[in-house]
């Protein structure tokens, strides 16, 4: 169940204040270890167990409540193991030859940029011992959001005209044709007709910078950086 259909069930509930209201809710809305089932993700004893205790850590910790962040998650539980079984490998090669392969260390490395980015995306990188109060939880909402803009930019949501519900468009971009920009040169806005009138004076310079919407200043500069041989005063 999610925060919002949480607070739904708890709607009734007119003795609560707000803050109340919102911790009953959160508690209601809030993950269990048996809807994040990491145990199948390890055939070792010891890696299902440390999985176990990292999710109800995790849990017990953070507010997880979506379908995404609960595969975010298991992602993250899946490379913290991985990590632990690693550091078993690289310990076990210093022990036994004083030394430990450049390999081990790469991986090490990876590994741990991994964990990094997954507890960002879940917006649990702050400390934590610290409670999460009201505002609390609303910076990491934030946070969260933040980080899923920068990831999904070529998305967008919208909700269905007809049966209510919200639908999420991604943007295949296999399916675009990269083209030259037409109205482009190099990182510049211009427009080669534009130019070409221009040079012939059948339009002014000021019609020039309201084609292109912009300053005459910026049609002196575009033709000194793209027609560097047109002498840009008006003749």
């Amino acid at each position: 169940m999610n925060y919002e259909n949480a607070r739904k069930q708890l709607k009734n509930l007119h003795y609560l204040d707000e803050e109340r209201l919102h911790k009953a809710a959160l508690k209601l809305s809030k993950m269990t270890d048996k809807d994040v089932n990491v145990q199948a993700m390890f055939t070792e004893n010891e890696e299902k167990k440390l999985a176990r205790n990292l999710v109800k850590k995790y849990l017990d910790d953070y507010i997880i409540e979506s379908i995404s962040d609960k595969n975010t998650l298991k992602q993250l539980i899946y490379f913290e193991v991985i990590q632990y079984r690693l550091q078993k490998v690289t310990n076990k090669a210093h022990n036994e030859n004083k030394s430990v392969p450049l390999k081990y260390l790469d991986s090490l490395h990876k590994n741990s940029n991994q964990i990094i980015s997954l507890k960002e995306t879940l917006g649990i990188t702050h400390d934590k011992d610290a409670k999460q109060d009201s505002y609390g939880s609303f910076q990491d909402i934030m946070k969260k959001f933040a980080i899923h803009r920068k990831n999904n930019i070529a998305d967008r949501t919208r909700l269905c005209p007809y049966c209510g519900e919200m639908i999420h468009f991604i943007m295949n971009m296999d399916k675009y044709d990269a083209k030259k920009h037409p109205f482009f040169q190099g990182r510049f806005l211009t427009n080669k007709l534009f130019i070409k009138l221009y040079k012939e004076k059948r339009i002014t310079k000021k019609e020039f910078a309201v084609g292109l919407e912009v300053s005459e200043d910026y049609i002196d500069f575009l033709l000194k950086r793209v027609d560097r041989q047109y002498d840009s005063s008006d003749n």
